[in-house]
């Protein structure tokens, strides 16, 4: 139970030589992680990108990451812990009053042009 504990979610981006959608998520497999969710690959030059996400433990990935640069098919890869939208936090939020002087701070009315010449001539 401990151990449960002690994952957390990952997210890794790939790109790979070949257009085999199942190569990095079988190494994950392999590895004992949690596979999340799967993304379709996308065509990218002379590459295919594809991502997972996926629970682990922490002390796990380093091992991930030497196994994974050991794969002649995996160009690069990433991996992150992306960051989790708090949806209780977005709907508590109360906007600022307005003050004074936000309301003094709006520009003045234009000039006509006998009142900017007036102006000059004071300033003059």
């Amino acid at each position: 139970m401990a151990e449960i504990k002690n994952k957390k979610k990952y997210e890794i981006a790939f790109m790979l030589k070949t257009e085999d959608s199942s190569l990095v998520p079988q190494i994950l497999k392999k590895s004992g992680f949690v596979v999340l969710t799967e993304s379709s690959l996308t065509k990218i030059r002379a590459a295919y990108f594809g991502y997972c996400h996926f629970e682990a433990a922490a002390n796990a990935i380093k091992d991930l990451n030497s196994d994974l640069k050991l794969k002649p098919e995996i160009f690069r890869f990433l991996i992150i812990t992306p960051p989790f939208v708090k949806r209780e936090a977005a709907k508590k939020f109360i906007p600022p009053e307005r003050s004074e002087k936000v309301e003094s701070a709006l520009p003045e009315p234009a000039l006509t042009n006998e009142a900017l010449e007036k102006k000059i001539k004071e300033l003059l």
